[in-house]
């Protein structure tokens, strides 16, 4: 990482948005279980084959996948951080190993800010940021979040987002 005298920004989501977001997404992945269940009524009436073992096993992966996805947000919060530096951003977390993805300001092609009513309750802001990555001959268009900041509208007021903003 660039040394600290070339950082314009750094920051963390807050926690209890992030927490709360963490929670709406298990509850979503949770509620996945009634509806493989409906399936599987309806399928059992059409006299498809049904057997409860494929269904537990569903059920279960489910489970596994949804506990995995909330733990690892919660986990890795404590070393989440975003920092902007006068050429790049650099979204950095640890969970067992260090993750850092790191852009260019000018890859930048669109910048907004996205405010849920979970988002305005807790007075934070989630920064999107949409880049172009070129992987030899194709272009990808990526998209990288800020998550629940506090000082969204500073971070928005940067000359990076100007005219770019939606």
């Amino acid at each position: 990482m660039e040394s600290v005298k070339n950082e314009t920004w750094k920051g963390k989501p807050s926690y209890f948005p992030y927490l709360t977001k963490s929670i709406w997404i298990l509850i979503y992945r949770f509620s996945h279980i009634p509806i493989i269940y409906l399936i599987s009524l309806i399928t059992k009436f059409l006299m498809i084959i049904y057997d409860w073992k494929t269904l537990l096993f569903l059920f279960s992966v489910i489970i596994i996948f949804a506990i995995y996805e909330f733990l690892n947000r919660q986990l890795s919060y404590n070393n989440l951080t975003y920092s902007i530096n006068n050429d790049s951003i650099c979204i950095s977390t640890k969970l067992f190993k260090k993750k850092e993805v790191k852009f260019d300001l000018n890859s930048i092609q669109n910048c907004w800010i996205e405010r849920k009513w979970i988002d305005k309750y807790f007075e934070v802001g989630t920064i999107i940021f949409t880049i172009i990555e070129i992987d030899g001959k194709e272009q990808n268009e990526k998209e990288y979040r800020l998550e629940s900041l506090k000082d969204y509208q500073i971070v928005s007021h940067f000359e990076f987002c100007q005219g770019k903003m939606r």
